[in-house]
């Protein structure tokens, strides 16, 4: 799996600190931590690719900032966010699509 996949219209986006991601992570999973993703004025070029329809899983540790940036994606126009929760749901999610 890949961090995004134009022909999958997937993105699974960790969104906790760089030193925590490094630590343990989703396989393919894109790092951007919420602080700088919700930043007014900033926008992270990967995002700038990503068709607003693409799905996007957003996970941190426990499901409070991935819920923060779920609908802060939802008010930038991207139509399907869907809020992971966690590394340990988000590997369920996908086990379960294959």
């Amino acid at each position: 799996m890949v961090a995004y996949d134009k022909s999958m219209k997937l993105l699974i986006l960790d969104v906790r600190q760089p030193a925590v991601f490094e630590r343990d992570h989703v396989e393919g999973a894109k790092n951007i931590p919420a602080e700088e993703l919700m930043t007014v004025g900033l926008q992270p070029t990967l995002l700038d690719e990503v068709d607003k329809n693409t799905r996007i899983i957003v996970y941190c540790d426990v499901g409070k900032l991935s819920g923060e940036v779920q609908e802060f994606l939802t008010q930038q126009g991207y139509k399907n966010v869907i809020n992971g929760v966690s590394r340990q749901h988000v590997e369920e999610f996908i086990k379960q699509k294959q």
